[in-house]
């Protein structure tokens, strides 16, 4: 479990911003999984298969359009299934090649989660950051393949490659728009629909 709880206010901010920086946060997550190792020859697979599930819960101040402040509460639940597979094999006992594809995951924080709304002016521009309790978890399905030469009597040099397809990737957004009836510069956390990730390294360590 996580929990958090944080006051930001100072006493020279203005009272409705001191007010909506507070939050509060809980984090419950269950998982399970199962896991097996298999010896083929030179070969070695280990294949595993993880399920979690996380229920978010967070709850922040919020000032209406006549100065009362209520509480606003959000919610957020969702299971994911997580396979590994990893493979090694040694062509000699100095040249080993590794392979795998996994899936993992990367939790929004907390504070882009929860329901406040914080409002600054900068000169007469309004600011206005908020939460996204609708924002997703990025998935990340990943493919690495590498290739290792040990050196007698002691060194390494390796090269690999990885790729990582992402799922709900995120990002912030500024747009304009209104905030309690005045122009103002709106930013949240959103999902895009996905992203990649990929390259390669070289390595030699002596």
């Amino acid at each position: 479990d996580r929990y958090f709880d944080e006051t930001r206010g100072s006493s020279d901010r203005r009272l409705p911003q001191s007010i909506t920086a507070d939050y509060e946060a809980s984090e419950k997550i269950l998982g399970m999984f199962g896991m097996g190792r298999f010896e083929l020859g030179k070969t070695t697979v280990i294949a595993g298969l993880r399920y979690e599930t996380t229920n978010f819960r967070g709850e922040a101040p919020a000032i209406d359009a006549d100065g009362s402040v209520s509480a606003a509460t959000a919610t957020n639940s969702y299971g994911r299934w997580f396979p590994n597979l990893t493979v090694r094999h040694a062509f000699t006992p100095d040249l080993i090649a590794r392979f795998a594809l996994t899936r993992g995951i990367n939790r929004p924080n907390f504070v882009d989660l929860v329901p406040r709304v914080v409002e600054t002016s900068d000169s007469s521009i309004v600011r206005v950051t908020s939460g996204n309790p609708g924002l997703r978890p990025t998935i990340a399905n990943n493919a690495d393949v590498g290739l290792e030469y040990y050196i007698a009597p002691i060194g390494l040099i390796s090269v690999s490659a990885f790729y990582k397809d992402l799922e709900n990737y995120r990002y912030t957004v500024t747009r304009a728009g209104s905030y309690l009836g005045d122009p103002a510069l709106l930013t949240r956390p959103e999902n895009a629909p996905d992203g990649k990730l990929y390259g390669f390294e070289v390595n030699w360590q002596q």
